[in-house]
């Protein structure tokens, strides 16, 4: 027993492509659920941009304001950031 889906499975008879795919976007915007996931969603992102953003400029800051002191024996090695 073969089980065959053709286009009409997926929407109505009476409906054309283009009113199916509307129907479908009308009920992602109208279904709280949707709305809701897409909301916490944007807020990780952005949350993530953020910190992605802030620890990347603070590893840029702190390279280029580093010394290490090669030339003594004692203080190999230690790393000592400049205040400006």
């Amino acid at each position: 027993m073969a089980i065959t889906l053709s286009y009409s499975h997926f929407c109505y008879s009476s409906l054309t492509f283009m009113e199916s795919v509307m129907k479908f976007f009308n009920m992602l915007m109208n279904d709280p659920i949707v709305i809701y996931s897409f909301g916490g969603l944007a807020i990780l992102l952005g949350i993530s941009a953020f910190y992605i953003y802030y620890f990347l400029k603070k590893i840029t800051e702190n390279t280029s304001l580093t010394l290490i002191f090669k030339d003594d024996e004692s203080r190999k090695g230690i790393l000592i950031n400049q205040v400006i």
